[in-house]
Parts: C-alpha cells; structure tokens; sequence
C-alpha cells in the first residue's frame, strides 16, 4: 500500500474534496477501507475526553488519596510558606523524613512511605546534612529513601537540568519532590503571570501525571503578613503573582510564634475540611562534642490544635507600641479626627482591621502599658 496514496485520500477526505470512485476502483483501493483506517488514526490524535457517568476516572476524581490526610495529597501540587525564619526548611525536611520512613508527621498519619527527592537551593550541602541527621536522631529513624541535593545551581527554566531531574525520578522512583525554595529554583520574575504559568503546566503537571508525583514547593511571604493568621487571607499574600494560589491542591502556613515555638497552619485544600491549626514546639539541641556537626538531635511536639486568634491581639498590640517607638510618640488617639491618631497606619500598613485593633488597645491597657487620660472624649491614651 503506497503511502503517498494514503496521505493524499486523507487530505482529500479532510478538506471534504470530491473524488472520482472509479479511480479508487481502478486502483484496487476500496474507498471505506482506507476512510475507516484514517477514522482510527484521528482518534489516536484526540488530546481531550470527558468523563462519563459511572466512569472509574469520575471515582478517581471524587475519591482522591492521601500520603498525609489531610493535608499532603497524592499526586498534587502542595506550597509551605511564611516568612523567614520560621523553622519552613527544619519542617519541609522533617516532612520528608516522615514520608520516607512512615512516622507520624506532626501528629497527622503518614499513609505509606514514599522515596523522596529534597531539593535545596537556598542552604549548603553540609547544613542539610547536618539537619537530616539531628532530625532522623530525633525520629529515632535511618532512612535510605530520602534523597537531599543541594549546590547544584539547579534551575526549572534550564531544560537540560529539567531532563536531568526527570531521569533523577525514574531511576530513583520518587513518589515526593520537596523544592527550598521556588525562587531559588526559578529564573522569571515571580509577578510574571506568564512564568508561573508555563512553570506549572508544562514542568510540574507534566511530571505529576507522567510520574504521580506529589510536589511540595517551599515559599515565601510578602513583608508584613504574619499580622493575621486567617487562612484566606494567608493564601492571598504569598510572594508573586496571583496565579500561584490557584494552581494548588493544598497550602500550608508556618508562622512562628516564639523561639522554639511555631503555628502549623492549613491555609487551603481541595478535598476535605480545612484543619485546625495546631501550635508546634520545635527542641533544637547543639552538638557541643564533635566539630563537623553543629547540632545534636531536633525534635518537634505536637501540642494540638490551637486558638489563634488570641496570639494576632498580642502581636497587634506590639506593632502599636512599635510604631509609636519609631515616630516618638507618647500619646496616641483612636479617633479619626485626631492628628495623632496611629490606626490608620496600623491598619494600612500592617494590615490589622480596626476591630483587632481596639482589642489589642485593651490589652495594653490591662498590661499597664498605655492609660487613659482624666479627660478622655477623643479617645487619647498615653504610653506609659
């Protein structure tokens, strides 16, 4: 059968150009033969299908599963953000320890193990080494499963690194990627709609289906947004553009809270209800015999799920005596019609709501901190 022949039918059939049938006799071809071969080489070409009623895709899609229910999926798409240094790499790696060896991470349950790849950009080799082993030391683990790679100046936008993390994957058999961190792993500006984009649907979704990867990309805040901890508002002030919070699958905050003290905070997921957060106390303990490591064993206890609310008010009323410190002032008003009223750049600057604001005003004033003046009509206080 000449191909020559074929592809012209088809393009004939194609562009619905009539054809004299006794030259397809004389041929020897049969004409419904050779439209039925074409019919099922189109049907290899179609990129789209639909779900039917009763389908085992429609299951899949309605029953999703977990390696951490409920808030690392399989096969998704997972961002660990807050600002820095907030304990974001002790935990992304405790994570992954977790994953590989089936502990318990931070009081969730660790569905299977998982091999897993860490990529780190942002910390040396031997600082995510000597983390590892305090951490491992802390879960009373040793792994093999658990794969770090760090200082290799590795790039999504390169193409040759993007083969090279792919052949990495299969070899390996990695089921987690965790990235520290997405800028540092990226070369287009994060408020490019366009990068984010092609970033997402051509790199990371395509190795998720080709592999059924579970990705987890480490992230920042932007300046200022650890003033509230609700989630969707959390969501919103991740660093770049806006694209990026609808890509996820699941979104998790940490935020600290005090030294060795931090708030594990489920800000978004797509298939079940959203967790309470939980307040998290991290033990790091130095090593203070051997010269090669700096730490001895890290640990992390789960304190339980936590009222978070509270903590804002406290931090509210810092950042009002902060700001006072830093304009010099000493009296402070709360009404709109004053010139020294401060909660306009409370609430613009720091994003509090006026509402957290009085409530943070009552605790300095049963702190001792700020008092009413005798005559108080337009709302003034001094700082004691």
């Amino acid at each position: 059968m000449n191909p020559l022949i074929f592809n012209k039918l088809e393009l004939i059939i194609k562009t619905q150009n009539r054809i004299d049938t006794a030259k397809l006799v004389d041929l020897g071809i049969s004409l419904n033969s050779y439209i039925k071969k074409i019919q099922e080489r189109e049907k290899t070409r179609v990129r789209f299908c639909t779900f039917e009623h009763g389908s085992s895709q429609r299951d899949e899609i309605n029953s999703p599963e977990f390696l951490i229910e409920p808030i690392i999926p399989k096969k998704g798409f997972v961002i660990i953000s807050g600002e820095t240094g907030n304990y974001k790499t002790f935990t992304s790696i405790n994570l992954g320890l977790c994953l590989s060896s089936g502990k318990d991470f931070l009081g969730f349950k660790v569905k299977d193990k998982s091999n897993v790849l860490y990529i780190d950009e942002e910390n040396n080799c031997s600082i995510i080494k000597d983390r590892q082993d305090a951490i491992e030391k802390g879960l009373n683990i040793e792994v093999d499963n658990f794969f770090p790679m760090s200082e290799q100046s590795f790039n999504f936008s390169n193409e040759d690194d993007f083969k090279s993390l792919e052949y990495l994957i299969e070899s390996k058999k990695i089921n987690v990627v965790i990235v520290d961190s997405l800028p540092a792993t990226t070369e287009f500006s994060e408020n490019q709609n366009t990068g984010m984009n092609l970033l997402y649907r051509t790199k990371i979704k395509s190795l998720m289906k080709k592999y059924n990867l579970t990705w987890v990309l480490i992230h920042h805040f932007k300046k200022g947004t650890m003033n509230s901890f609700k989630p969707e508002i959390l969501l919103d002030q991740l660093r770049g553009n806006s694209l990026l919070k609808y890509f996820l699958d699941n979104a998790i905050c940490i935020a600290k809270k005090n030294d060795g003290e931090f708030y594990f905070i489920p800000c978004k997921t797509r298939s079940s209800s959203l967790p309470k957060p939980k307040l998290i106390k991290i033990k790091i303990q130095n090593n203070l015999s051997k010269e090669d490591k700096l730490l001895d064993s890290v640990t992390f206890e789960d304190c339980g799920e936590s009222d978070i609310t509270c903590d804002v008010y406290t931090r509210c009323s810092k950042v009002i005596l902060q700001v006072c410190k830093e304009n010099n002032i000493t009296k402070f008003s709360t009404s709109k019609k004053n010139e020294n009223n401060i909660l306009d750049v409370v609430e613009s600057r720091y994003k509090f709501s006026q509402n957290t604001c009085y409530k943070a005003i009552r605790i300095l004033l049963k702190e001792k901190k700020i008092e009413r003046p005798d005559n108080n009509s337009n709302g003034e206080y001094l700082i004691i």
